[in-house]
This record gives structure tokens, sequence and C-alpha cells, in this order.
């Protein structure tokens, strides 16, 4: 509780905290509601310092590096814990000021490099360009995939432009790693990676040098449940990741896990992960109870439902002129409720059926 009190306070009036003498936390942008931010850690070693996720602002970049007596030159090493564009915001920024090299697992490299395959996944196109409710949002998609081959005043899309805004803050862009990692590799500042799928395929956390600390990036507590809109999330490897990290932390005693969003875990850690873990149930318990209503179901049925509660995070947020953009979330939760479908279908709780073309699901 100590901690966590002194935590609390320092949030309100500064851009970071002191983890330890070598290791700093630099709070997510309080403005982001866009959602492109994240926390991003420092750890200082001699004129080599590491950077975990460059996902704050600028400013908050800047302020903490010169409270701590750090040049920004001395930033030599980034280390993303996976390819989402929240975790790489100043990647650019940095590798300019400081020709910083960037680490990142094998199996997130490709869709950190290749944009069009990012896109891709984020909502995967082939799912959404066959559902008319959407078709804004996949020519936005389509535009941004394949942002070189076209001009606005071009091409016949309409780019609507509250959806649009939305892609244009989260800054996609193209960044080649130097160094590619895999699990239990030892990369700078001494950290041990923990390789932890299921968020992404090439998601990571990090153990720190002291041993009684995890970066644990998007294992982040996050009251919604864990994140697994995208078309390569996988929620059987991502509750294999949960079990694993509660594994580690009791084998290793860890002390404090520090998330890439929300704030630190400073005790009761397996009880914490725990309940993480419970919202896959909760969630798949949900849709079991749909499904029950009716003989069968498509998954744009399923969504109508579990929407209408996803929708009330949103709500103090829109207004007139963003309201296009709720197309966003309400495809995410699309995408995952289809892999909670995929989820339930390997557990032989529900099974697949197609008539006349439609794909449809029905309890097992």
């Amino acid at each position: 509780m100590q901690f966590k009190n002194e935590f609390l306070e320092i949030k309100k009036s500064k851009p970071f905290y002191k983890i330890d003498d070598k290791t700093y936390m630099i709070f997510q942008d309080k403005t982001a509601v866009n959602f492109n931010s994240c926390n991003c850690y420092l750890i200082k070693n001699d004129n080599k310092t590491v950077v975990i996720d460059p996902g704050c602002s600028r400013n908050n970049l800047i302020q903490t590096l010169k409270e701590i007596k750090v040049e920004i030159k001395d930033v030599k090493s980034i280390i993303l814990t996976h390819s989402h564009s929240d975790h790489y915001v100043l990647v650019n920024y940095l590798k300019e000021k400081a020709q910083s090299e960037v680490y990142i697992h094998h199996s997130d490299s490709e869709l950190l490099e290749d944009t069009s395959k990012y896109f891709d996944s984020l909502f995967d196109r082939s799912f959404i360009k066959s559902r008319p409710k959407f078709k804004e949002l996949y020519q936005i998609l389509e535009y941004f995939s394949n942002q070189e081959k076209y001009e606005v005043s071009e091409t016949n899309f309409y780019l609507n432009p509250a959806i649009k805004s939305v892609f244009d803050t989260w800054n996609i862009y193209s960044i080649k790693a130097d160094h590619e990692f895999k699990d239990n590799n030892t990369l700078p500042g001494n950290l041990k990676v923990i390789h932890l799928p299921g968020h992404t395929a090439g998601h990571c956390g990090l153990l720190h040098p002291d041993h009684s600390i995890i970066f644990s990036a998007d294992i982040d507590f996050n009251k919604r449940g864990p994140v697994v809109s995208s078309k390569y999330a996988n929620i059987n490897n991502y509750k294999k990741s949960i079990n694993k990290l509660i594994r580690i932390v009791r084998n290793h005693k860890i002390k404090h896990l520090f998330p890439g969003h929300w704030n630190p875990i400073f005790s009761n850690l397996e009880t914490s992960l725990k309940q993480f873990y419970r919202e896959f149930e909760i969630r798949q318990e949900k849709i079991l109870e749909i499904l029950a209503q009716k003989e069968k179901m498509t998954v744009d049925e399923i969504t109508a439902e579990t929407y209408k509660e996803f929708i009330k995070n949103f709500v103090d947020l829109i207004d007139d002129t963003t309201k296009d953009s709720l197309l966003v979330a309400e495809a995410a939760e699309l995408m995952t409720n289809r892999n909670y479908l995929t989820e339930l279908e390997r557990l032989k709780l529900v099974k697949q059926v197609f008539l006349k073309n439609q794909e449809y699901w029905k309890l097992a």
C-alpha cells in the first residue's frame, strides 16, 4: 500500500516515477483519448540508456531526461514489447536524435516494417470488406494500407473525416528493426525477454535486472479485460501467457509488475493476474449466454448484443463531429467476438455452421 500511495501522489504532479536509481516510468499521455500512448520505461546504463516502448509524449520524455540528467543522444537502445503503434510513437524521433537501435521479437518484426500487413492485422480487411456497415472503415483501411498508391484528390474513396482522424492520430509508420530477439534472450540494460504471445504473436514482457520487477507490456490489468481485437490475437496463447507469468512471479518472487498501460501492481500480483485471466472466462460466459437465446447466431448478431455494454466506455468521448469514429470501436468489438468464438470452438463449447453461404454459430 505504501508504494501505491506514493506512486499515486507522484503521478498527480510529475511526468515520471522513479522505480530505482537507474529505472524510471514515464506516464502514458493523459490526453490521449485516441489510445495512441503507453507507459514508457527508461533504464540508465552508463552512457547507453535503454528505453522500453517510447509511447509517451515528447514533452514528458524530454522533461524526464532533463530531470534524471540523461542526454537524449545517450538513448542508444529502444526495446519494443510488441508492434502496436501506441508503443512506438517516438521511435523515429529517437532514431533521429540519438541513432537509437530498435529491438523487437522476431514474430512481430514484419508487422513493424510492413504497414500494409499492419493495417490488415488491425481489423482483417477481407472480414470488414464483406460487411456493408463498415464500408467507410474499409475504405480508410484500404487507403492507409496502400497510401503510396493514392492521393486523396485522385481516389474515388470517401475518406470519412472522423474515422480518418483516428488513423491519422495513430500515426502508423514503417520501422525496420535493427535486432530481433526471442524468449530468454538478454537485451541491453541486462533485461531478460519473457515471450508472452496472445495480444500479438511476438508480445513480450521483460524481467528487470534486479529480478524483482517485470515490465508486463499489454498484460495491463485493463478493467475491460485483455485486448484481443486484432487479426492475429490468440486467446488460447494469451491464457497460457498469463499462467506463464504467474509461475514466473511465484518462482522468482517478483515484487512489482509495471504494465504498458494503467498503474503498476505493487502487491497481490498472483491475485491480480488470476483476476485478469478471469476476464476471459467472464466474456466466454457472456457469449454462451447470448447464444443460448437462439438456435444460431452470426458474429454480427452476437456483437449487436455485446456492443451495447462496450459502447458505454466511449460515450463521454464522442460528440457529433466524432460519432462516426465509433465504427472503429464497433469493428474492434466484432473482431474480438470472432476471436472468442474461435476459442470457444477450440473448447468444444460452440460450433460453426453454414447455411446458404452464411456463417452461423451455435452451442455445441
